[in-house]
């Protein structure tokens, strides 16, 4: 059977009520590599347990900041858009994934959210706290990358991609600070800046700071992210 993939959405507030929002691009992504997607309500997270007895994989997907109370910090001026519920949804299954060993991929806030969740902290804004940084904001096509990467070759990301360079897009402000417990760096931009995390443990979690939900369709090594999830998932 073909493993069921929870996926992490975001808060929408329309005319016709408040719900969870999903870029087609990750379910578009999951069905190609031989998964089935679920999208996860923003509420009810007293069901986390339930749900994850009932799915093989979590994908945690890109979306707004993080609120930094939640990692020890007060707001800056450039701290943006947060959901609370998304928040409290995500701090909540994350931990119970990873006691039941259940595969975790993380993408963009999704590598955030997991390191506040094992314990670590982001920067908030890498622009002003972080000095001599290059552009992770693009202004450019989202299957179009635009700096490279450099990946530990001794890394379960190095034996997906086969590469120890990738070119990745980039659409974020924040990034991980301090490291979460239980997981170990294996990518960073050419400015220091941490691009990819690992699990230490014998369970599969990778997190990547850029979206290959975005770029799969063009670039093949971005696809493997997806196929080498889902088969841990099987």
């Amino acid at each position: 059977m073909k493993p069921k993939i929870a996926i992490t959405g975001t808060a929408m507030d329309t005319k016709y009520g408040y719900g969870t929002f999903l870029n087609r691009a990750y379910s578009e992504a999951v069905i190609k590599a031989g998964g089935i997607p679920v999208l996860l309500p923003l509420t009810f997270q007293d069901l986390c347990d339930e749900w994850l007895d009932s799915v093989d994989g979590l994908l945690l997907s890109g979306g707004e900041d993080v609120d930094p109370n939640r990692f020890g910090q007060h707001p800056i001026p450039k701290q943006g858009k947060i959901t609370p519920d998304r928040d409290v949804l995500e701090l909540s299954i994350i931990p119970k994934a990873i006691e039941k060993k259940i595969p975790i991929f993380a993408i963009c806030r999704g590598i955030q959210v997991l390191n506040i969740a094992c314990g670590g902290t982001l920067y908030q804004d890498i622009n002003s706290q972080i000095p001599g940084t290059i552009k992770h904001s693009q202004n450019a096509p989202r299957w179009f990358g635009t700096h490279y990467i450099d990946i530990a070759d001794n890394s379960k990301l190095h034996k997906i991609v086969q590469t120890s360079s990738m070119k990745v897009n980039s659409y974020h402000h924040q990034s991980i600070h301090t490291l979460g417990d239980g997981l170990e760096i294996v990518a960073h931009s050419s400015d220091g800046v941490i691009e990819a995390v690992e699990g230490t443990e014998n369970l599969y979690i990778l997190g990547v700071q850029w979206h290959p939900e975005g770029m799969w369709e063009r670039d093949s090594l971005q696809f493997e992210l997806f196929t080498a999830f889902i088969r841990e998932c099987q």
